[in-house]
């Protein structure tokens, strides 16, 4: 057996046995996160363009964000 392959049975075998929380849990948590991201935009938007000088100028966090979003309303669409 490849070591990639043990490494995804170990990982497999650990979420098999519930030691991991649970979806709704998370969903839970990334809409929190959303939250936040959400109230904080303004700033969050200003420390991105001052550290990572290749932002462009009135790009939003919710345009880099946009994708994430789908994922996480299409995650609550399932539940």
């Amino acid at each position: 057996m490849n070591s990639f392959q043990e490494i995804f049975n170990k990982q497999k075998a650990y979420f098999d046995s519930d030691a991991t929380k649970s979806y709704e849990w998370r969903i839970d948590q990334l809409t929190r996160l959303e939250n936040l991201c959400n109230e904080n935009a303004e700033a969050l938007e200003a420390a991105m363009s001052n550290d990572f000088k290749t932002a462009k100028p009135g790009k939003s966090l919710r345009d880099y964000g946009a994708g994430w979003n789908r994922r996480l309303r299409e995650a609550r669409a399932e539940e």
